[in-house]
């Protein structure tokens, strides 16, 4: 049977954000931000001079930020378990001191507010949807 109000279109089955509105986009980038704030939480515990959990009851917990040899601390900022691309060839930042790098997670949680990652965080979105969906996406549907 053809249904005429179907012609021309493209059956799909609903994406897993369907279920209500939302802009994929928009909650890509609070989970940044929700997990940045977690790891400002982490740097301030070892400032407090506390260990970090070693797991949250569910899975492993992670650290973006790493030592190094001086004493300073490095950071990744990711959007699930994948670093996100900070410029061409570098996923990785030298922050400083933890002070330092609690204030820069602040920063990017800011700069993210402001729109200065979704073309970083939209690119790493799609294709973790398209793995996780067996799907490939063109360039036109990416973009």
């Amino acid at each position: 049977m053809t249904l005429s109000f179907l012609e021309g279109r493209t059956l799909t089955t609903p994406p897993k954000h369907a279920k209500a509105f939302t802009n994929p986009l928009t909650e890509a980038k609070a989970k940044v931000v929700k997990a940045l704030q977690v790891q400002r939480g982490n740097a301030q515990m070892l400032l407090d001079g506390q260990s970090l959990p070693a797991t949250d009851g569910k899975k492993s917990v992670s650290t973006w930020f790493y030592q190094e040899m001086d004493g300073s601390f490095g950071t990744v900022i990711r959007y699930g378990q994948v670093a996100i691309p900070l410029d061409d060839t570098h996923t990785s930042v030298l922050i400083g001191t933890l002070p330092e790098l609690m204030t820069f997670y602040d920063e990017v949680a800011t700069a993210i507010g402001k729109g200065e990652m979704d073309s970083q965080i939209r690119t790493l979105h799609q294709s973790r949807s398209a793995a996780l969906t067996g799907k490939t996406r063109t360039t036109r549907e990416a973009a």
